[in-house]
């Protein structure tokens, strides 16, 4: 598991959904402390030390704490259901996200 338990109900809870999507609308951003388990943090952390993984996108990150982020069901499953109420709060369109258009890469 990426993320830890706190979390796990935005996945499922409207109410816990909304919010963070209401707060994202009006103040641009949302604070989630300790958002992933500490595992997940630290092999994140080593991975942005390791100074041979920059510039990298895609499948040359595939086996590490990036990819697997970026492609986990959970990540995906959260940040879908922040949009999806994102587009209901604004009365747009709500067109569901693309796993194929998913992207990971790491800045040097």
């Amino acid at each position: 598991m990426l993320v830890n338990e706190q979390y796990r109900s935005a996945v499922t809870d409207d109410t816990t959904v909304r919010a963070l999507a209401q707060k994202i609308l009006q103040d641009g951003y949302v604070e989630l402390p300790s958002f992933l388990t500490a595992q997940a943090w630290e092999s994140l952390i080593a991975l942005a030390k390791n100074r041979e993984q920059g510039n990298k996108k895609r499948a040359a990150l595939a086996g590490t704490i990036a990819h697997e982020l970026a492609f986990s069901d959970e990540i995906y499953a959260f940040s879908n259901r922040i949009y999806r109420s994102r587009c209901e709060l604004e009365g747009t369109k709500y067109i569901p996200l693309k796993r194929s258009k998913q992207v990971v890469g790491v800045p040097y």
